[in-house]
């Protein structure tokens, strides 16, 4: 019989995890699409899991040689992103049959009725902090109740946009496709270099690009305009060809590996970029 596969999962820098932590697996919708995809929870905090390319399936870690084995990346994934679609569908008709948000409670809103695939995990890490940052809140004495409230939201990924910006710009070879986005928090040595005018355009484009795959359209869009930014299906010249990080964030977990398991990440992908606020 085939031996069975040792999964080996590497994080970002040292591992948050200790012998005491309390660790599941997820499988929640990717909050762009609704496709599915595989989340590490730890002790608060939430990790995507990416599974590396099986081919070499033997790897050097700690020392050893692992034969027949799976890596797995997991980068930090700040979970409003996987609670803004939540928020976001907490609508009702008013009398004139426009559609408005509400305010509903955190239980409801992160009961399985609601949030599906997503109530398991949400419910194991989303604090009321975390509402605050995209709702507007009431205390109604005896519980909290939340509503969206678009600028909050807009307000948050614009701070994701600038310093996702910033980093890009550190790094120029990725705005042409040569390179790849260092993984946030590695120390290159590099500074931060002078870049013109059209390569921080593209950086700017780039940056909202890459938000673009984790947020519905509508956020997208908004945010877009709101940095002076033209979406991507009204530019009118052919968009640059995009680096491999960003081809990697974009493309549907679905589509990134086999059904059933984490999916491949490239070499540089950027999700641990936004595992903070």
């Amino acid at each position: 019989a085939q031996a069975a596969r040792r999964r080996v999962v590497i994080f970002q820098g040292p591992s948050p995890l200790s012998k005491d932590s309390n660790v599941s697996i997820c499988k929640a919708p990717w909050p762009k699409d609704g496709s599915s995809a595989f989340f590490l929870v730890a002790d608060g905090e939430v990790f995507e899991l990416r599974e590396a390319d099986d081919n070499p399936s033997s790897w050097i870690c700690n020392q050893s040689i692992i034969s027949n084995g799976n890596i797995t990346y997991a980068a930090r994934f700040d979970r409003c992103f996987l609670l803004l679609p939540l928020l976001a569908s907490a609508t009702q008709r008013g009398d004139d049959g426009e559609i408005k948000r509400v305010f509903r409670s955190d239980s409801d809103l992160l009961s399985a009725d609601h949030a599906g695939e997503s109530s398991t995990l949400l419910r194991k890490v989303v604090t009321r902090s975390d509402f605050e940052c995209l709702c507007d809140a009431k205390d109604l004495g005896d519980e909290f109740v939340f509503r969206l409230n678009d600028d909050k939201v807009l307000s948050w990924l614009r701070r994701k946009a600038e310093r996702l910006e910033e980093t890009l710009r550190k790094y120029p070879s990725t705005l042409s496709g040569e390179g790849n986005i260092p993984l946030i928090g590695e120390d290159t040595g590099l500074g931060a270099g002078a870049a013109d005018a059209a390569e921080e355009k593209s950086a700017k484009e780039v940056a909202v690009d890459l938000l673009g795959s984790f947020v519905a359209d509508e956020w997208y869009i908004r945010l877009a305009r709101d940095l002076g930014v033209v979406p991507l299906h009204e530019r009118k010249e052919e968009p640059k060809k995009r680096p491999a990080a960003a081809v990697a964030a974009s493309t549907p977990p679905s589509k990134r590996g086999k059904k059933g398991a984490p999916a491949p990440v490239k070499k540089g992908a950027i999700t641990a970029f936004f595992g903070k606020k």
